[in-house]
C-alpha cells in the first residue's frame, strides 16, 4: 500500500501571522520619519524657527504637546501649513498621500488581522474537490480589506517612501520665515541627538548626544 505525502500549506496560518507582525513594525516605525518632519513644519509655523536656543524653554513644552498628538491631527495642521505657503497643485499628491497614510497607519497600529485560506482543485477531474495549499492575511477598517501579499506590501512601503517627501518642504518653509535673533541660555542641556545615517541603533558608530544642536530629531547629513 503506497503512502501519499503530506502537502502542507505554503505559507502556513502561523507564517501569515509573523508576516502581519513584520509589516506593521516596518510600516509603523517608518511613519515615524514623516510624522517627526510634520511635527517640525508646526514648530516652524509657531516660532518661526525649529532651533531652541532661539526660543527657549517654551519650545520644548509646544514639542511636548505636540509629541502626544496623533499622526491625523498632525497631518489636519500641517495640511492647513503647506496649503497656506505653497501651490496648491504642487502639494496635492503629497497630501492625498499623506491621507491615505494615515488610514493605512491606524489600520496597521490597531485593527486585528486574520488568515483566509488559498485552496485549489485536486484529484481525477470526474472527483475534484478543494485542498488548501496556503494562507493570506487579510485586515481591514469599516471601509477597506486589503489582502497583506507581497504586492501589497510593496504598495504600502512605496507609499511611505512618496509621504517621506514632506520633509524637502522643512528647508522651504524655514527659508521663508524670519527667525528670531535673540539666543536664549538652556544651561547647557543636551538638545538633540545625532544619529549616524544608516546606522539608526548606533551599532557601527557611536550615538553621539551633543548640547546645543537643534531639536526635534534628525538623522545626521553624514
Amino acid at each position: 500500500m503506497s503512502i501519499q505525502a503530506i502537502r502542507l500549506p505554503k505559507p502556513s496560518a502561523d507564517e501569515c501571522h509573523d508576516r502581519v507582525t513584520d509589516i506593521r513594525g516596518r510600516f509603523i516605525g517608518q511613519c515615524f520619519f514623516v510624522e517627526n518632519d510634520l511635527i517640525i513644519l508646526q514648530l516652524l509655523d509657531q516660532f518661526s524657527t525649529d532651533d531652541p536656543t532661539f526660543v527657549g524653554s517654551i519650545f520644548f513644552e509646544a514639542e511636548g504637546k505636540l509629541r502626544k498628538k496623533t499622526l491625523g491631527a498632525h497631518l489636519a495642521s500641517a495640511k492647513a501649513i503647506l496649503t497656506r505657503e505653497f501651490d496648491s497643485n504642487e502639494i496635492s499628491s503629497l497630501l492625498d498621500d499623506l491621507t491615505e497614510l494615515v488610514e493605512v497607519r491606524n489600520v496597521l497600529a490597531h485593527s486585528p488581522s486574520w488568515v483566509i485560506p488559498i485552496n485549489e482543485a485536486s484529484g481525477p477531474t470526474a472527483k475534484k474537490k478543494q485542498i488548501t495549499i496556503g494562507f493570506c492575511p487579510e485586515i481591514a477598517n469599516d471601509k477597506h480589506i486589503w489582502k497583506i501579499d507581497e504586492t501589497q506590501v510593496i504598495e504600502w512601503l512605496a507609499l511611505v517612501e512618496r509621504c517621506k517627501r514632506v520633509g524637502a518642504y522643512v528647508p522651504l518653509l524655514r527659508g521663508r520665515l524670519n527667525p528670531p535673533k535673540e539666543k536664549h541660555d538652556l544651561g547647557g542641556f543636551p538638545m538633540g541627538i545625532i544619529i549616524p545615517r544608516g546606522d539608526p541603533l548606533g551599532h557601527r558608530a557611536p550615538i553621539h548626544i551633543i548640547a546645543q544642536t537643534q531639536l526635534p530629531f534628525r538623522a545626521s547629513e553624514n
